[in-house]
């Protein structure tokens, strides 16, 4: 039985990754460099960027990153946890080599409020909202 054809070079079928597609999930995981990891699994150098993007859209490679990220963080011992206690530590200059500049404080606080999502943008509507359609005939006269 002959495999079909597959429109995209990204796509793959009933949730297999091809060859290549596995070779960008591992390239991938080295530096997080889709455009590279898409030429180091040798995907066209031309359209690697557009490649790497529609490959990190793709579920099945989504989840193997995924699951790639996890294991690495496992293995290295990386937590959330341990990389939120750090800057605060830095955020507030109480590190073991007291070396904390200004603008490493700012960059920690910064990055303690975005992952808290403390600079969201929030708008609460209140009431009706009323959306005029501009092709709507209203009177039948002319548009001038």
């Amino acid at each position: 039985m002959a495999k079909r054809a597959l429109q995209n070079p990204t796509e793959s079928t009933k949730g297999e990754l091809t060859p290549r597609q596995a070779a960008f999930v591992r390239e991938y995981l080295i530096d997080r460099n889709g455009t590279q990891a898409a030429i180091r699994a040798g995907y066209s150098e031309k359209g690697a960027g557009v490649t790497a993007s529609q490959l990190l859209t793709n579920p099945n490679v989504a989840k193997l990153v995924d699951a790639g990220t996890q294991r690495q963080a496992k293995k290295s011992g990386v937590t959330a946890e341990k990389v939120l206690r750090r800057l605060w530590k830095e955020a507030t200059g109480v590190n073991r080599f007291g070396d904390s500049t200004a603008s490493s404080r700012t960059a920690a606080l910064g990055l303690l409020g975005k992952h808290f999502k403390m600079f969201t943008d929030q708008v609460h509507h209140t009431g009706n909202v009323s959306v005029i359609d501009p092709y709507a005939k209203t009177d039948g006269g002319s548009d001038e």
